[in-house]
């Protein structure tokens, strides 16, 4: 009776220890895909020059902010993003990179930094139309997010009224 009860105590403690291990790995790091669109909010500052060396040649330093997210993830949906660029433009062809931080329904951030290609098109009746598409990394976190790594990948459209961009990513944390 006594080898009978260890026996079943090791067992035990064996389920136990295992199933430690598998929640000490599952909050070790969770892997997941988001998915999500944001609308882009308001510039806070736009500062555009015209460097003269070629023609239709265009930079802009901007910072945006009020970018809301949405998505089937908890974490991320209703996230506020703010956005810090710098643009180059050449007629219809730019670029843009620049660094921008998520702020999260719980006060936590993550921080990103990106590049993109860019493409500026002019309709008939003067209006104009933005579309691109890039990459971003994840750089950190606080909170939830302070070990976050990953990257993903964005297409976006922007008009006069407004823009939209969808963005799917492959993170840690």
């Amino acid at each position: 009776m006594k080898q009978h009860l260890s026996r079943v105590g090791f067992v035990g403690l064996a389920v136990a220890l295992c199933l430690a291990l598998m929640s000490f790995s599952a909050e070790a790091g969770v892997k997941k895909k988001i998915v999500a669109s944001k609308k882009f909010g308001a510039y806070l500052s736009r500062n555009i020059i015209y460097p003269g060396d070629l023609p239709k040649h265009e930079m802009q330093q901007l910072v945006r902010t009020g970018d809301v997210i949405s998505s089937w993830d908890p974490d991320f949906n209703e996230a506020v993003e703010t956005v810090f660029a710098q643009t180059d433009r050449i007629g219809p062809s730019g670029s843009a990179r620049g660094h921008a931080f998520f702020l999260h329904k719980n006060g936590d951030k993550t921080f990103v930094r990106f590049e993109e290609a860019s493409r500026l098109a002019f309709k008939e009746d003067g209006s104009w139309e933005s579309t691109g598409d890039g990459k971003f990394q994840f750089t950190g976190g606080t909170g939830k997010f302070k070990d976050i790594k990953g990257t993903a990948t964005y297409k976006y459209k922007l008009t006069p009224e407004g823009g939209l961009a969808y963005w799917e990513a492959e993170v840690e944390y």
